[in-house]
């Protein structure tokens, strides 16, 4: 399996970011083809399978590139704001030749928000 996993990652250490970062360690602990897509903002992220791009350009590219390498898309988001919709929907044009897509939202305030939207 080749997963590339696009979310927070560590540090700040947060629900999303822990969550990420703990799939991250357990997939490739387990053999899989595991990288991560940082988008939290926050830090560079050292080299090794989780890159850090600071450009909207970089980051739609890298997702590109993996779908065209056959990696399987996997988007972190919280699902109560506009900007974790627009990543989710962003990777999924991004990542259309991806060998699949999966999107997974971490918050009970989803439903909230979709409901005043």
């Amino acid at each position: 399996m080749k997963l590339l996993l696009i979310g927070p990652y560590p540090p700040p250490h947060g629900g999303i970011s822990v969550h990420v970062a703990t799939a991250h360690r357990l997939l490739r602990e387990a053999g899989q083809d595991c990288h991560v897509l940082d988008c939290g903002g926050h830090r560079t992220v050292p080299r090794g399978s989780r890159e850090r791009l600071r450009s909207r350009f970089g980051f739609l590219e890298s997702v590109r590139s993996h779908a065209n390498a056959g990696f399987t898309m996997h988007v972190h988001g919280n699902g109560h704001n506009a900007r974790s919709w627009l990543l989710a929907l962003s990777c999924g044009l991004a990542g259309r030749r991806a060998r699949g897509r999966v999107l997974t939202l971490h918050s009970g305030l989803t439903p909230g928000f979709l409901a005043s939207g």
